[in-house]
């Protein structure tokens, strides 16, 4: 139908191409593997073998990955609360860059700058119904405003609210 030559031919003047194992069979799954390991090790330096160079810069890797992890940074409007196993330490850590022991211990960190939250933005006709409210002479109020708060205990405001925000 596309113009191509008799016998069975495609387009482009080829034939259907079949399955490329053996005889018409499916390739054998063993022989890409295997396939792909000689590539492999004519890729590698040495043939693939455990040479002191590959184990070296695999360490390398692992200690630059670690010392990655382990250094963190407190942005100036915030304190950190290092946990050591889970558990937060005493101290706080001011901003500035800091070392901790990972994976032993992780950081947490708090903003203690003053924030703003807005109660009541919009009203019930923009779908928004948080500032509605029900008096005790069964009126219903719309009160919008903002409470500003600062964070004085980091430590309590991370772990001794469920929903500290």
């Amino acid at each position: 139908p596309w113009g191509g030559g008799g016998n069975n031919q495609g387009p482009w003047g080829q034939g259907p191409k079949g399955p490329s194992g053996p005889q018409g069979s499916p390739p054998d799954l063993e022989d890409i593997i295997r396939r792909g390991q000689d590539r492999l090790r004519r890729a590698l330096p040495g043939g693939g073998g455990a040479s002191p160079a590959i184990f070296a810069l695999i360490a390398a890797a692992l200690v630059v990955l670690w010392a990655f992890k382990a250094v963190y940074t407190v942005q100036p409007d915030e304190v950190a609360v290092e946990l050591r196993f889970g558990k937060p330490k005493t101290e706080l850590s001011q901003p500035g860059l800091h070392f901790h022991w990972w994976p032993l211990e992780t950081v947490e960190t708090a903003k203690i700058s003053e924030q703003l939250v807005d109660i009541g933005g919009g009203g019930a006709t923009s779908g928004n119904t948080s500032g509605l409210m029900l008096t005790g002479d069964q009126n219903i109020v719309n009160v919008q405003f903002s409470v500003a708060y600062q964070v004085s205990d980091p430590r309590a405001y991370l772990f001794d609210v469920s929903y500290p925000d």
